[in-house]
């Protein structure tokens, strides 16, 4: 089973590293720690499909209510320096994608409310008139595309998330295909479960996201030079299978990427990955000096942000191809892309909508349009309404479109300013 693991005890030792941090220096300017609440509930038939048993034209378990808390403290070490984190705690099928999990699978409390770390980092940072340079160190977004910093929930405007990072993509970091038609075949009987039929049966895993939400070891250097802006993190697993420092399969994974500002309000970025993303355990299975490390994943990817009066465009384009160390007449490859166009209708009103695909050369296609209304009743709430259309070539049953809604009430949280 597919599962980033919990990190609340790192996260707690983080906050006392930091706030060791801040007693040894001189120049202490303050603490901060803003909390986010959300509370959301959802219809879909996606929950007619946990396990791989369930009659998948069932119509039963179409609503689930969940939660969402995130917490970001940050320090403020002196003029260059300063400390940054952000903690979540979930509900475990809070997110549209967890509708598929099972509930087998998940009876104890960490499966049942994950805790995770996915920003905890130390950073330098430097700026001038036209220029800045930040260095950062610790568990970091990855910087591959744009929505992966676009975490809280008030910075996304509709409920769910791009399918990159928000759907299970049906590949798997621990078995070895023996041909193309296991892609094709493991479509056939269990269409959301990742297994290939060679390797042992159907063994229940979720799969991958191509792009992670939560956070990767590492390092990352930002420099802007007036309208320009680039970025190189180097973290140590891949964004399609990240791991914490105690677990195996480790392997230094590279991302760079950079954006032009050629006007106020519109930028024009890309980026790009590189690096290791299967399990080591697949070793013992491969011969004549091949390792896992040896077939990597790539991404590539576009993006732009454009905004100016009511409205604001974010859109992306990402490519990817997931290799394996063994001979296939083709190796994964896919295409994702998406659109979000928000207006604001008054002060307190907004709508937006988000249209997205995903391309696929072994496994079925998929198309998708989120709708979303969103209300302010007043600063520190927000109210949103929303579907989510989704069609899949071929189609699984049940219908995997969600109705969705959520409050988001954010709150300053405990600060103190020293000066």
């Amino acid at each position: 089973m597919s599962k980033v693991p919990s990190t609340a005890r790192l996260a707690l030792a983080l906050l006392f590293l930091m706030a060791l941090s801040l007693a040894a220096q001189e120049a202490e300017t303050g603490f901060a720690m803003p909390i986010s609440i959300t509370v959301g509930a959802s219809s879909t038939s996606r929950l007619a499909t946990w396990h791989p048993e369930v009659d998948l034209q069932s119509n039963q378990n179409r609503w689930n209510a969940g939660f969402r808390a995130l917490l970001t403290p940050s320090l403020k070490l002196s003029r260059n320096w300063f400390a940054y984190s952000a903690v979540q705690l979930h509900s475990n099928r809070f997110f549209y994608y967890e509708a598929f999990h099972s509930p087998q699978y998940h009876t104890g409390w960490r499966d049942r409310f994950p805790v995770h770390l996915l920003q905890g980092f130390v950073a330098y940072d430097r700026r001038g008139e036209s220029r800045s340079l930040t260095v950062k160190a610790g568990q970091l977004a990855t910087a591959f595309g744009s929505f992966a910093m676009r975490y809280t929930d008030t910075a996304n405007p509709l409920i769910d998330q791009p399918a990159s990072s928000g759907s299970y993509l049906l590949l798997r970091p621990d078995q070895l295909p023996c041909t193309v038609q296991d892609f094709q075949d493991q479509q056939v009987k269990h269409p959301n479960i990742a297994s290939y039929p060679c390797a042992g049966g159907y063994r229940y895993h979720y799969g991958i996201f191509p792009v992670t939400m939560y956070g990767l070891p590492g390092a990352e250097v930002n420099l802007t030079l007036k309208d320009l802006d680039a970025r190189l993190q180097l973290t140590n697993s891949s964004p399609a299978n990240p791991k914490n420092l105690l677990q195996a399969s480790q392997h230094a994974q590279w991302v760079l990427g950079g954006g032009y500002t050629p006007l106020p309000g519109l930028r024009i970025g890309a980026s790009g990955f590189r690096g290791p993303w299967l399990e080591d355990s697949l070793d013992r299975r491969l011969s004549g000096g091949l390792r896992a490390r040896h077939a990597p994943a790539s991404g590539l990817g576009l993006d732009l942000q454009w905004a100016r009066s009511r409205w604001s465009v974010n859109a992306e384009w990402q490519r990817f191809v997931f290799r394996y160390p063994v001979r296939l007449r083709s190796h994964p490859s896919l295409t994702y892309g998406y659109t979000e166009v928000k207006t604001i209708l008054t002060p307190r009103l907004y709508v937006a909508v988000r249209p997205g695909y995903q391309n696929h050369n072994l496994l079925p296609g998929k198309r998708a349009v989120e709708f979303a209304v969103g209300f302010r009743p007043n600063r520190s709430q927000l109210l949103k309404v929303g579907y989510l259309w989704t069609t899949r070539s071929p189609a699984p049953l049940p219908n995997e479109s969600v109705l969705g809604f959520q409050l988001v009430t954010s709150l300053p949280g405990p600060a103190k300013a020293w000066r």
